[in-house]
């Protein structure tokens, strides 16, 4: 599955979410920045010490207010948050950006005692004008909620669990307002509508409902050490088996730039996270995902949609340094048109990530890395006609299908085949035997691939003319990461030197096999046999890469990664179709139509 949503999916989503009423239910906080001028500080008469001379002040929602603020920028029908504050100045400064922020404040109970959390951070700005940041004051509550405020919240759930379309939890502070009686509610509510959830301490104590660990609170909740982890995504799927069968309802575990997983009836997929070039401030993401994941899954009931959608949003915030900053539909559109794709990096087999682990690398040539022999279906066609063609078209759509079929194959099986037609139909010279019409293939083709390699070779042509785009970059890339690179071709073993010298990736693989002069034995096969039977290497440590089925098929069979490349070879960019489809039968891991997303290629594979 792609689990990059498409534009309509997208659209359909955020005109959702403003059908829907969100109650938010968890610790709300207030982020302060006081900046401080240290070109107008004074030495303290009182005491050794220069003063702090605050000059500004801004504040903003933050704990569980941050995702209050991001539900709120989504812009949902309604949004009734059901929290506590305390009758401070830090409350009335968060209430009032509430406010401003269209927010229900029905919900909100003001405790009998305690503080507003708040989180001050003074920033203390010299004479370069680079700010620098002293340690945090922290204004908290160490005591449990009064109870008779813990009452005045659970009816305020009750309230607006009536009305709302998806509950969202943020469970902050170890003395907040998720106590064991309001824990205990909100899991009897998941039992009849989305209750998600993101604590930071007591995930394990949850159950019917939605959890939303990282990494490090997943294993933490299962009893796992995170330091022992080999840190890949197997890792965590089989914690997130074990968090959904604990918990009896589906698991997200998000996995920061690698991505995230949706776990649901014993099965984990895979989401990948988007692209986020240059500085990134992580600060809030994760708000940010519990926020939208929580409207979106509340619109489309599907978990992997919905994280799809909550990486857009998550990917818009990270761009926002050094705030808690939120992501409005206008530019969560803007990241998806940033970061859309046509298909060319598609990932199909959401669980099988190689996470490093890939050691050495087969490419196929013709068609995954040169385009010499562009054509050759045409040529094929043209000769197959001339001895099988009886006039009609369902005899020409039969040629075509077999052609289809069998590409990737080694020529010599191709033309066993037309051999055995024209046989059968007494079109066929019985004293020809299937070289020669190997042999007269190869003639007519080389016709056009002679002239093509000879144009290289006298420097009247670029290599880029023949190469599919991005080839030669991932494969340096590779080469760099420390992979072994081999080169298998079902074309004859002498061309296929020829040709990757006349293109000038030779040099990039420590082997190159093409098919041998008149015999049957399969190139790609006997690549694969040795770096699998010789070389010692695990069959999860080999990655395939090709646009025919047969060495997809074959890495498939052994348990090998595999990426498909359903390249264009006419305009060297871009996905065919009919390749996609042969290669997803095929039971490719991963299509793509050239090697332009080289860098989601090399986080897929983890180098």
């Amino acid at each position: 599955m792609n689990t990059f949503l498409d534009k309509d999916e997208l659209l359909s989503i955020l005109d959702g979410i403003k059908k829907i009423k969100v109650c938010f239910v968890g610790d709300v906080a207030i982020d302060a920045y006081w900046r401080a001028d240290m070109k107008k500080s004074t030495l303290s008469r009182e005491t050794p010490h220069y003063i702090l001379p605050v000059v500004s002040e801004t504040y903003s929602p933050g704990g569980g207010g941050n995702v209050v603020s991001n539900i709120a920028s989504l812009e949902p029908q309604k949004l009734i948050p059901v929290t506590a504050i305390a009758d401070d100045w830090r409350g009335k400064i968060l209430t009032d950006l509430f406010e401003a922020q269209g927010v229900d404040l029905s919900g909100i109970v003001k405790r009998k005692d305690g503080v507003t959390t708040c989180y001050v951070k003074p920033i203390k700005v010299g004479i370069s004008g680079i700010g620098q940041e002293d340690p945090r004051l922290d204004f908290e509550n160490y005591e449990e909620i009064d109870p008779r405020d813990e009452e005045k919240l659970l009816a305020a759930l009750e309230i607006a669990a009536k009305e709302a379309d998806v509950i969202a939890v943020s469970d902050y502070c170890t003395y907040g307002v998720i106590t064991q009686r309001m824990r205990d509610r909100l899991c009897e509510l998941a039992k009849t509508m989305p209750v998600i959830v993101d604590s930071r301490d007591r995930i394990d104590r949850f159950n019917n409902v939605i959890i939303k660990p990282n990494e490090v609170e997943a294993a933490r909740a299962v009893g796992a050490d995170f330091a022992a982890l080999s840190g890949s995504v197997q890792d965590y799927i089989n914690i997130g088996n074990r968090l959904e069968s604990r918990t009896g309802a589906p698991a997200i575990i998000t996995l920061g730039a690698l991505g995230g997983l949706w776990c649901e009836n014993g099965e984990c997929h895979y989401i990948e996270t988007v692209p986020a070039d240059g500085e990134i401030d992580i600060v809030g993401a994760g708000d940010t995902f519990l926020s939208a994941f929580s409207c979106a899954y509340a619109v489309c009931k599907d978990g992997v949609k919905a994280m799809a959608f909550a990486n857009l949003a998550s990917g818009v915030t990270v761009k926002k340094i050094g705030t808690t900053g939120t992501a409005s539909p206008d530019e969560i559109i803007a990241k998806w048109e940033k970061c859309k794709k046509n298909d060319n990096f598609e990932i199909l087999q959401p669980s099988r990530i190689p996470n490093g682990k890939v050691k050495a690398a087969v490419f196929d040539f013709d068609g995954t890395i040169s385009t010499l022999r562009c054509g050759w279906e045409r040529v094929m066609r043209g000769l197959m006609l001339d001895f099988l063609s009886d006039g009609t078209k369902e005899r020409e759509n039969e040629i075509d299908a077999y052609i289809d079929s069998s590409t990737g194959i080694q020529t010599v099986y191709q033309m066993k085949w037309l051999k055995e037609q024209a046989d059968k139909i007494g079109r066929g010279d019985m004293s020809h035997d299937v070289w020669w019409y190997k042999d007269e293939y190869n003639r007519r083709l080389m016709e056009e691939v002679g002239a093509r390699t000879e144009r290289l070779k006298r420097g009247e042509d670029s290599p880029n003319k023949y190469l599919i785009s991005g080839v030669v970059d991932f494969i340096k890339a590779l080469k760099d990461a420390g992979i072994e690179l081999y080169l298998a071709s079902g074309t004859d073993h002498e061309d296929v030197l020829l040709e990757a010298e006349a293109l000038g990736v030779s040099d990039c693989f420590g082997i190159i096999k093409g098919a041998p002069r008149r015999a049957e034995a399969c190139s790609k096969e006997a690549v694969i046999k040795m770096l699998l039977e010789e070389s010692g290497l695990s069959s999860d440590s080999l990655l395939l890469v090709g646009d025919g089925k047969v060495e997809i098929a074959l890495g498939e069979e052994k348990g090998c990664f595999t990426l498909g490349v359903a390249s264009d070879e006419v305009k060297l960019s871009g996905v065919n179709p009919v390749k996609r489809k042969r290669l997803i039968n095929a039971g490719a891991d991963v299509i793509i139509g050239d090697f332009t997303e080289r860098d989601a290629l090399m986080r897929w594979l983890g180098l």
